[in-house]
């Protein structure tokens, strides 16, 4: 799909030879939490081999407490 005429894979829009990638900012409008925050955990949960709860922990220590 092209956009702007620049090609987006996966949300992802690609500008010339893959060299710069702009990455779309996800809308959270609706949400508990600030963005910066579900953007954390998410790849806090991702990136290292965490429970959800392992990952309630780690913000429960930073100070938020998060409501599932």
């Amino acid at each position: 799909m092209l956009v702007g005429g620049r090609e987006m894979i996966f949300g992802v829009i690609v500008s010339g030879r893959g060299l710069s990638v702009d990455a779309a900012v996800p809308s959270y409008r609706g949400y508990r939490y600030p963005g910066e925050v579900i953007a954390h955990c998410v790849w806090l949960y991702h990136r290292f081999p965490l429970s959800l709860r392992d990952v309630e922990e780690l913000m429960l220590e930073r100070g938020l407490i998060l409501i599932g």
